[in-house]
């Protein structure tokens, strides 16, 4: 028996599926490429990620549209690997600029959310007075971007690939995208 999650998910991929579809049945007749939509879709999630920090001043307007301009950005990055597939246009490379550039988009957006969050809410409201219990005379509020330094170094630090690259990136971005094939079948030798 399927679960009711399972169900929102197969009921979620087969509808974006059909989207997608659509859409690129749409776009194979036009000159749009599958890299301009990649490159479209990163860049509007940058400008996502500029605008989720001035939620303070107007929730409304700047966290909304980022939001907004966020889903626009994601829905491109879908139809350009579909593009790519239903055109024939596939490459090894295009295929790690495209993965390689959501994880860069979707990184910037939820850097800016977390970052925001700490600025405008875990600093001011929750570790502001902790300085002063201890005796010291400052507040965390004066120290945010130092914070925010320490906090993005612990962050690439924890990640997946630490700070440096996984060693299948680092073979790809010095000897060319494939080069490991051939280390797969030596090791395995």
């Amino acid at each position: 028996m399927e679960t009711a999650p399972a169900r929102v998910k197969a009921s979620y991929t087969t509808g974006a599926r059909s989207l997608a579809s659509r859409a690129v049945t749409r776009l194979l007749g036009t000159r749009i490429t599958p890299n301009a939509l990649t490159a479209t879709g990163v860049s509007l999630c940058l400008v996502a990620a500029v605008l989720v920090p001035f939620e303070n001043r107007d929730k409304l307007l700047f966290y909304w549209l980022g939001a907004g301009i966020f889903v626009v950005g994601s829905v491109l990055d879908i139809l350009d690997g579909a593009l790519a597939r239903a055109g024939g246009l596939t490459t090894p490379f295009g295929a790690f600029l495209d993965s390689t550039t959501d994880r860069v988009g979707e990184g910037f957006v939820l850097g800016a959310i977390a970052l925001t969050y700490i600025n405008y809410e875990l600093i001011p409201n929750t570790l502001n007075g902790l300085p002063g219990k201890l005796g010291l005379q400052f507040q965390l509020t004066d120290l945010s971007f130092g914070i925010f330094g320490f906090l993005l170094v612990i962050m690439m630090i924890v990640r997946p690939g630490g700070l440096l690259p996984e060693r299948r990136r680092r073979i790809e971005m010095t000897e060319g995208v494939g080069a490991d094939e051939a280390l797969v079948e030596v090791t395995h030798a």
